[in-house]
């Protein structure tokens, strides 16, 4: 469907809710499921794509060419990039890497309009995510905010309550993941150097950090509290 369709894979697993779901109600018999899968596997997959590919896949990559789908691997590892770590390589996401704040702006707006082709629409940050090869940090930190970076790819900003806004789950998971990756509630210094998704969705949707962490079910420490008041945040 993605090769050779009139819209991608993604459409139709979006509107039925799975690929086999779209097959069974254009009245097919949807294909089996991939075999299970122990963590060698997965990780093992992971080095057949980078052999063949020259360089570290990404998800799409798995999702377009691998064995597996994206999802055992978040299931499995967490994430995709913890995934690409313990297969010995270096992740594409360069959210992490000081670096990453000098991307230049065309090439952003380059990867955007990458990502839109493989979701065969306008973009989420979402989507940048999940199948781009950069986090939506750059975007904030170059342009603002991720409305402002796809219209200045070519795209119609989102409105209201936006697409690209992540869901409170995504938001509070994000913060989890950090709390186990370092041991102790994070900061949001812990957020900008090691997530995945900027602080300003958190701000917008709880109004500080301390309200964040606690949605996450974190309780903050006592120089957090102190810390973040709220005329800081």
């Amino acid at each position: 469907m993605d090769q050779s369709g009139e819209m991608s894979a993604r459409t139709c697993y979006e509107r039925f809710g799975g690929w086999n779901k779209a097959v069974e109600a254009a009245g097919y018999d949807p294909n089996a499921d991939p075999p299970e899968a122990d963590r060698e596997d997965l990780l093992n997959e992971i080095k057949r794509l980078r052999e063949e590919l020259g360089r570290t896949p990404a998800t799409r990559d798995m999702q377009e060419d691998g064995k597996y789908t994206a999802t055992r691997y978040f299931d499995n590892f967490g994430s995709w990039n913890d995934a690409v770590r313990e297969a010995g390589f270096e992740p594409n996401n360069r959210h992490s890497d000081p670096d990453s704040l000098r991307i230049p702006e065309s090439d952003l707006l380059e990867e955007i309009r990458n990502v839109a082709d493989y979701v065969d629409g306008r973009p989420t940050a979402k989507d940048m995510i999940k199948y781009g090869k950069y986090s939506t940090k750059p975007y904030y930190n170059s342009f603002g905010s991720w409305n402002r970076a796809i219209e200045i790819a070519g795209y119609t900003p989102f409105t209201g309550t936006s697409e690209d806004i992540y869901s409170t789950n995504e938001l509070t998971t994000e913060i989890q993941r950090l709390e186990e990756m370092l041991g102790r509630p994070p900061t949001t210094e812990d957020l900008s150097e090691h997530g995945q998704i900027s602080t300003q969705p958190y701000m917008g949707r709880f109004g500080s950090w301390i309200v964040a962490l606690r949605h996450a079910g974190i309780q903050p420490t006592e120089i957090q509290m102190r810390r973040y008041s709220s005329s800081d945040e």
